[in-house]
C-alpha cells in the first residue's frame, strides 16, 4: 500500500480529486491484473526420451518393447514418447528381423504405428570417428535398409569441443538432405563445453543450436542431485531443446521430474538400470514413472498466456492514461508515481 498512517490535515477539494483519481488507478490496475492472472495456466510439457538398447528377441528386450508399444498406444497420452532404436551400436549391415521381419512387421513398425517418435542410433566417437562412417550410418537409417522406419537420428558420443561444431552441422545437414524435417538429437552427456584449440569460429550458442535436442546430462541420480551445473548456453534454447538421462536411481523418486523441469529439460528419462549398459532393461518402476509424468504434465503452472499479456498491456495503458490526467492537478497524489513494469 502507498500511504502512511497517522494524522493529516483535511485535504482541499482539488487534492481530494487527485486522491480519488489515484484510488481509481489502483482499483483499475488491480482488476486488470486479476484478469491477467486468470486463465494464465497452461499444461507443463515434459516428454520422455527412452534409449531402448535391448533387442526385442531376448534378455530384457521383450518386456521393454512390449511396454514401450503399450505406452505409446495409451489414449490421450499427454507426453511425447521419443525412443532411440539401436540394433547394432548403429544400423548394422542389414535389417535385424527381430525388429522388422521379411513381411515388414515387428516391434519397430508397431512402436511407430502406436505413436512413438523413433530415432536411429549413430555414434560420432566424440569427433574421432571417420566422417564417412557417420554419414553411411545416417544413410542406412534414412535411405538404406531402415528407410521409412525412423523419424530422426540420435547422435551419441558427441564431442563437446567447439571445434567440432562444423562437423556436427555437416551430419545434421546430411539428415535433412536425406529426410527433410527429420529430427536430430545430440548426446555429449555433459553440460560443459571445451575449446582447447582456442578457435573463434564457433560459439557456445552455435554448439547448443546444432541439434533439435541436446542431451546435457547423462549420469546417475546421485550425480544429478549433487553435481549438476547448468550450461552457459542454457538461455540459447527453449526447454524443448534439452534432455536429461538419469540412470542407476531407485526406487523411483518423483521429485526428479520437477527438478528436471526446473533445470530447463524438456525431455527426461529415469531408470534404475545400471552400468555398464543402463539402457538394456525396462525400469522396474516404469508404470509408476509413466503415471508420475502424466500427472506432472497435467498439473497447471503459471505461464504468460496470450490473454495474460493482453490484459497486462491494457493495465499499463490504463495506468498511463489515468496518471496523465492526475498530473494536471498541482496537488499530486502518491498514485501518480511511476510504477515499475
Amino acid at each position: 500500500m502507498i500511504g502512511r498512517p497517522g494524522k493529516s490535515r483535511r485535504p482541499t477539494g482539488r487534492r481530494t480529486s487527485a486522491t480519488l483519481i489515484g484510488t481509481r488507478i489502483r482499483l483499475e490496475f488491480g482488476v486488470l491484473l486479476l484478469l491477467a492472472t486468470m486463465g494464465a495456466h497452461d499444461a507443463r510439457a515434459l516428454d520422455v526420451l527412452f534409449p531402448a538398447y535391448a533387442n526385442p528377441c531376448c534378455g530384457g528386450g521383450p518386456a521393454m518393447w512390449a511396454a514401450l508399444i503399450s505406452t505409446a498406444a495409451t489414449p490421450a497420452r499427454p507426453f511425447g514418447l521419443h525412443v532411440v532404436f539401436n540394433p547394432a551400436s548403429g544400423p548394422g549391415v542389414a535389417v535385424d528381423p527381430n525388429y522388422v521381419d521379411a513381411n515388414g512387421l515387428g516391434p519397430l513398425p508397431d512402436l511407430r504405428a502406436a505413436g512413438a517418435v523413433v530415432y536411429g542410433y549413430v555414434t560420432t566417437g566424440y569427433g574421432a570417428r571417420a566422417a564417412a562412417d557417420v554419414l553411411a550410418d545416417i544413410d542406412a537409417y534414412l535411405v538404406g535398409h531402415y528407410a521409412g522406419r525412423v523419424d530422426g537420428i540420435f547422435f551419441d558420443e558427441v564431442s563437446s569441443d567447439l571445434a567440432q561444431v562444423g562437423a556436427n552441422r555437416t551430419y545434421v545437414a546430411r539428415v535433412q538432405a536425406q529426410e527433410p524435417g527429420a529430427r536430430t538429437i545430440g548426446n555429449p552427456g555433459i553440460t560443459a563445453i571445451q575449446n582447447p584449440s582456442g578457435q573463434t569460429t564457433w560459439t557456445a550458442a552455435d554448439y547448443a543450436a546444432v541439434f533439435d535436442v541436446l542431451v546435457t546430462f547423462e549420469q546417475t541420480g546421485a550425480e544429478y542431485r549433487s553435481s549438476y551445473s547448468p550450461p552457459v548456453y542454457l538461455a540459447a534454447r527453449p526447454a524443448s531443446g534439452f534432455a536429461h538421462l538419469i540412470h542407476s536411481d531407485g526406487p523411483f523418486d518423483p521429485t526428479l521430474l520437477a527438478l528436471a523441469a526446473s533445470r530447463k529439460a524438456g525431455l527426461v528419462f529415469v531408470s534404475d538400470d545400471v552400468m555398464p549398459n543402463p539402457y538394456d532393461l525396462l525400469p522396474s518402476y516404469w508404470a509408476v514413472f509413466v503415471a508420475a509424468i502424466t500427472a506432472f504434465d497435467a498439473a497447471p503452472v503459471p505461464t504468460a498466456s496470450p490473454l495474460a499479456r493482453v490484459a497486462l498491456g491494457l493495465a499499463v495503458l490504463v495506468v498511463g492514461a489515468r496518471a496523465s490526467r492526475a498530473r494536471r492537478s498541482p496537488f499530486r497524489s502518491p498514485s501518480d508515481r511511476r510504477r515499475p513494469r
